[in-house]
């Protein structure tokens, strides 16, 4: 079983003819581990972690099958002790998983899934010293992912979120892609990639349409309803086609189901019920007043829907719309017994990763301190101004 959840990385790790002795090795090396633990009770097999495992094929002398070791160790799930960042070697050393990967580099250079796993994983400006002395950033390291395999579909549309609506990236073979053709790009490596139709629809105008390198024309409503056809549990294009809608229109799902701009946002939240942006998005939609029953089987209305965003999935943003209706004295009660005051909650909307949410509930915090700081200045001139008169 771990060696097929492999299957994917390994695929596309450049392997070709070897992906197949790869997995077989893991495999091999995987029933030994397993046999070991089970004669010497050293421990139970179901603790057996597949990061532990392929820690094996850090030692084999073939290159490609250490590389594929180092890859496969950096992409285990966390540690027992529940390190996410650290990955325990053969010999017991630790190490993060950022090194293990750069060690599958310097052991295999062509190795696509190890620079697109530093450039998710890195933050922007920030560099990483590569093996071979080359310092690359985020972006760089996406068009290095792209070198090494100019079919990594993945590469490409990561990619494009570092790209403008009226910028061009500049490939290392020389092709100048714009953001929308960076995303038709991952659709020719991977006509099922349901993210980039998403992503490619999200950045269409109402009445454009987009060619795919198939032939296949699509406008942007067509794009999202491809996404659901493709992955239903899909929450994004759900909103998405959702905010294409006008209010009392129907459109008509994969499955011949028809939905208005409040089913879409249900059938989403059906799906991902901790979706923070299903929230937000159901209750800008809805209209206030109004109660909608939610999969749970609860009615919400519009400050129930933000409460859950925030309350329940943690996002600020809730916390901010939240306090922006509230007055100044107002409590909100969130849970039996527990409440929370306007003031809290715009502390935790400025928390929020985005800068104009978190700057307008810092300027409404800064704001209501005002009367109070203005209170306090005039009683203490007035407690001055008595002092000076019975001192004379």
């Amino acid at each position: 079983a771990a060696a097929a959840a492999a299957a994917a990385d390994l695929e596309t790790a450049n392997l070709g003819a070897d992906a197949a002795s790869v997995l077989a090795e893991i495999f091999d090396i995987q029933t030994h581990l397993f046999k070991e633990c089970s004669e010497n009770k050293l421990r139970t097999a179901s603790t057996l972690t597949y990061g532990s495992a392929t820690a094996m094929l850090t030692r084999m002398r073939d290159p490609r099958l250490r590389a594929a070791g180092m890859w496969a160790l950096a992409r285990s799930r966390p540690d027992e002790d529940g390190s996410p960042m650290m990955v325990t070697l053969p010999c017991g050393v630790k190490l993060e998983r950022g090194i293990c990967v750069l060690a599958a580099i310097a052991t295999d250079a062509l190795l696509a899934p190890a620079y697109y796993y530093l450039a998710n994983e890195s933050v922007p400006f920030e560099k990483i010293c590569l093996p071979d002395g080359r310092v690359l950033g985020q972006y760089e390291l996406f068009l290095e992912a792209i070198a090494v395999n100019r079919d990594y579909s993945f590469a490409y549309n990561n990619l494009s979120n570092l790209v403008g609506d009226y910028e061009c990236a500049l490939l290392r073979d020389g092709r100048l892609l714009t953001r929308q053709q960076l995303f038709i790009e991952a659709l020719r490596c991977n006509t099922g990639y349901f993210y980039a139709l998403d992503n490619l629809g999200s950045m269409l105008g109402t009445h454009d349409k987009a060619v795919l390198a198939d032939g296949r024309e699509y406008n942007k409503r067509e794009l999202f309803i491809e996404a659901i056809k493709l992955d239903a549990t899909f929450s994004s294009p759900y909103i998405n086609l959702a905010n294409c809608l006008v209010d009392d229109e129907f459109v008509t799902l994969p499955d011949g189901r028809r939905m208005d701009r409040t089913g879409l946002h249900v059938e989403a939240l059906r799906h991902q019920p901790r979706d923070p942006d299903v929230y937000l998005s159901l209750a800008e939609c809805l209209p206030a007043g109004r109660h909608v029953s939610l999969p749970d089987g609860t009615m919400a209305d519009q400050r129930a829907l933000e409460s859950a965003a925030f309350f329940v999935c943690g996002h600020p943003e809730g916390a901010y719309r939240l306090a922006f209706n509230m007055g100044s004295c107002e409590r909100l009660q969130y849970e039996p017994g527990r409440s929370a005051s306007r003031h809290q909650l715009l502390a935790a909307a400025c928390r929020a990763t985005d800068a104009a949410i978190r700057d307008d509930a810092a300027m409404m915090v800064h704001r209501a301190a005002l009367p109070h700081a203005r209170r306090i200045n005039a009683s203490r001139r007035v407690a001055r101004r008595a002092a000076f008169d019975a001192v004379g």
